[in-house]
């Protein structure tokens, strides 16, 4: 049905080099690319949630185990499976500290998506402006959901002013990819003459179909801004559509 996989031992029996650890059976049965179209996930092996962050490993026995073919990698196993989620129940009930903090940190940021505006065009001729933004994806996994993506012109006084709704082609960029998305949206009326649209600033934001959900963040400083939930692209300037 689309929903992914779960790893019920993750990182600690993740990886490759054994043949009964999650990676090599998800190999064995050609879902090695599952990840593409499909969520990885699981729960960080019990035994080792409050240790596997510790440098060097606390975990009890961990030498003997990594001898026999263990992993002990959080990070080497997010990056490997592409994961997107975790469960990982102590980092709630116990808590971590120190440097165990910020490793953690760094592993759940690992997870999943990173979406990044990279360039950015916004010209605007006659009655029409082209609003061009390219988005990489410099995550571990793509933004699988398939909501479309909005973009919108805003005056000086954060009211929008005009919007066109886009299909996204965020589930189908990849981990180093981009994707490029164009928009031609028709100025209001006021905008047409007098090069008035020059004051006008370009947004994007993923639309979240979800009851109060959350917004979908971007990478970049112009994160809400000019709106909240949105991302701030650049202002209008007069010239025709870029070809590329």
């Amino acid at each position: 049905h689309g929903m992914g996989y779960h790893d019920d031992s993750f990182g600690y029996a993740t990886l490759e080099g054994t043949s009964w650890h999650f990676l090599p059976k998800l190999k064995k049965q050609g879902e090695e690319d599952a990840w593409q179209h499909a969520p990885i996930g699981g729960e960080l092996y019990p035994p080792i949630q409050t240790c596997i962050f510790s440098t060097p490993l606390t975990c009890k026995n961990a030498d003997a185990q990594i001898k026999d073919g263990r992993d002990y990698d959080a990070l080497g196993s997010i990056e490997g499976a592409h994961a997107t989620w975790l469960i990982n129940q102590a980092a709630f009930s116990k808590g971590y500290v120190g440097e165990d903090l910020t490793r953690a940190r760094a592993a759940s940021a690992a997870l999943g998506y990173t979406l990044q505006a990279t360039r950015t065009s916004a010209t605007y001729h006659g009655a029409k402006a082209t609003v061009v933004v390219d988005i990489k994806n410099t995550g571990s996994a793509p933004f699988y959901a398939t909501w479309p993506l909005e973009v919108v012109l805003v005056d000086s006084k954060g009211t929008i002013v005009a919007s066109q709704t886009l299909e996204s082609p965020l589930p189908s960029v990849l981990p180093g990819q981009t994707g490029t998305v164009t928009a031609r949206v028709t100025l209001p009326s006021e905008y047409r003459s007098n090069d008035s649209a020059r004051g006008l600033t370009a947004a994007i934001r993923v639309v979240n179909p979800l009851p109060n959900g959350a917004p979908v963040a971007f990478a970049n400083e112009t994160m809400d801004k000019p709106l909240p939930g949105y991302l701030g692209l650049t202002t209008l300037s007069r010239g025709r559509a870029p070809k590329n």
